[in-house]
């Protein structure tokens, strides 16, 4: 999948694994390759846990290699929509 079908269910996901996070508890996520559609949701709760987007995105290739995200729309949504400016709009918008 080279797009984002439904933004809003990767932002709803990554808020409900960061506060399982939070409250202590483990949080799976998979997809069949392990590398662009879960690491995108696993970057996104990083970013909600307070990881800036480059960050997140280095902490998941780190952990699943250099193949992780290789998905270039997926890393632009971590990069633009996902800073802590575009955030605080969505926000805004509610």
């Amino acid at each position: 999948m080279p797009w984002i079908e439904d933004p809003a269910a990767i932002h709803r996901m990554a808020a409900d694994a960061a506060v399982m996070v939070r409250a202590g508890r483990s949080v799976v996520v998979n997809c069949a390759a392990g590398l662009n559609r879960s690491g995108l949701l696993v970057a996104r709760s990083l970013i909600e846990l307070g990881r800036p987007p480059k960050e997140a995105v280095e902490l998941v290739r780190e952990a699943r290699g250099v193949h992780a995200l290789s998905n270039k729309q997926f890393v632009r949504f971590l990069f633009i929509d996902c800073t802590p400016r575009a955030l605080a709009a969505r926000e805004r918008r509610g």
